[in-house]
């Protein structure tokens, strides 16, 4: 059974609002796990901006990941419109909101996560964005 059970119901309305679908595992936008991990993630594109809601498992360096802890994060980053064969890191904004939270508390507090998030998002102009340290 999903631990996201109480979580989708809430997750799924707000995707709605945008028009768009909740991720699972990796699905929609980002590209499948090399391993499977369960997660979330509602993402949208807006002009050039791409914004997001991420809830993924804590990653735990030298250890993995760690599915007892999660983490609640808004991301936004510039789409790519160059077309540039040559990779290079993005410019993006990132929030975390809930670091190493119990699914419980996640649960308790989604309908406020996601009423933050909202307006979090609806914020976040190119000026926002910033390249990450090399």
């Amino acid at each position: 059974m999903s631990k996201f059970k109480q979580i989708d119901i809430k997750l799924k309305a707000f995707a709605q609002k945008l028009k768009v679908k909740v991720a699972t595992n990796g699905t929609v936008y980002f590209p499948e796990p090399s391993f499977p991990v369960e997660e979330r993630s509602v993402v949208c594109i807006d002009g050039r901006i791409g914004k997001g809601i991420m809830i993924r498992p804590d990653i735990k360096p030298g250890i993995g990941v760690s599915s007892d802890t999660w983490d609640f994060i808004n991301l936004a980053w510039l789409e790519d419109v160059s077309h540039s064969t040559k990779p290079s890191p993005k410019p993006m904004w990132m929030r975390t909101l809930i670091k190493k939270g119990q699914i419980e508390l996640l649960e308790k507090e989604i309908d406020g996560l996601l009423a933050i998030s909202e307006e979090n998002l609806e914020q976040i102009e190119l000026k926002h964005l910033k390249k990450p340290h090399s």
